[in-house]
């Protein structure tokens, strides 16, 4: 029996392989470190369970399947390999296609700005870990391995990546909830060229090397308009739109009075 067992948890991909993350996590096998010890844990079990589960990629981030439910809202888009993965929200609002990981979350997803803002000390630890970006303007693996690898020797981190997460997935599902109503497709921007969510980008539409660099998390602005420009034509268009309706109601006004009434405090009133 013993050395059933022993087969099985010697196994790369066996029952026992997320046991040997968490212990090669944590660093010590035999003996853990007081932080990591049940009786004198200094999170909680949830957050404990939180924490592991970010530590063996279990939460439904970056996943084939993270969208599955919302997928009578995606279409086509919802049906192609980079769709199933993508960041809903950056591609709806902000343009932009890329990996849903976690280390997208954590470090640049615009929808998470004002929660990370609530934790000064993660705000720090993520300023020290963003200039180690070699350059780039978007987070990679190794800046999650970075964090998790801090979180052993520094519990307050922990504290404040369990809270972020915890908000983070809660405004991820009324976020998914309000952009993915009752099987409706998803509204797109009216300035967009086509309808992405019917109709995504093909092969030849994307850059070359864009299978290999979505997964590793860089970004595809798929927009040529700053935001600027786009908030810019927004307000145009509502002026546009305001302007019609006047011309339309004014239009409407002088066929009335044309026709014998008069206009008093914005009623027709008929001469007797």
């Amino acid at each position: 029996m013993r050395d059933a067992r022993s087969r099985i948890a010697g196994r790369p991909a066996g029952p026992y392989q997320k046991i040997r993350v968490l212990k090669a996590w944590v660093g010590r096998e035999a003996n853990p470190p007081p932080r990591f010890r049940v009786r004198t844990l200094p999170f909680s079990r949830g957050s404990c369970n939180l924490l592991a589960r970010l530590v063996l990629s279990e939460l439904l981030v970056g996943r084939t399947r993270a969208l599955y439910q919302h997928r009578s809202s995606l279409s086509n888009f919802g049906k192609s390999w980079f769709g199933k993965r993508a960041s809903l929200h950056c591609f709806l609002e902000e343009d932009t296609l890329v990996l849903d990981s976690y280390w997208h979350w954590i470090f640049d997803c615009p929808k998470f700005i004002e929660i990370r803002a609530k934790y000064p000390y993660l705000e720090t630890v993520l300023d020290s870990m963003n200039s180690l970006r070699n350059n780039r303007e978007y987070a990679e693996l190794i800046g999650l391995c970075k964090r998790l690898t801090a979180i052993q020797i520094d519990s307050r981190l922990g504290f404040s990546v369990v809270s972020f997460i915890r908000q983070a997935i809660t405004l991820r599902e009324i976020w998914l909830g309000d952009a993915c109503v009752r099987g409706r497709l998803c509204i797109t921007p009216g300035y967009w060229g086509r309808n992405l969510i019917r109709c995504p980008p093909c092969t030849e539409e994307l850059p070359h090397n864009f299978e290999q660099t979505f997964t590793d998390g860089a970004p595809w602005f798929f927009s040529h308009e700053s935001p600027v420009v786009r908030v810019v034509s927004a307000l145009v268009m509502k002026f546009v739109f305001a302007i019609v309706i006047v011309t339309i109601f004014v239009l409407l006004v002088g066929e009335d009075t044309s026709a014998g009434g008069k206009f008093y405090s914005g009623s027709i009133v008929k001469p007797l």
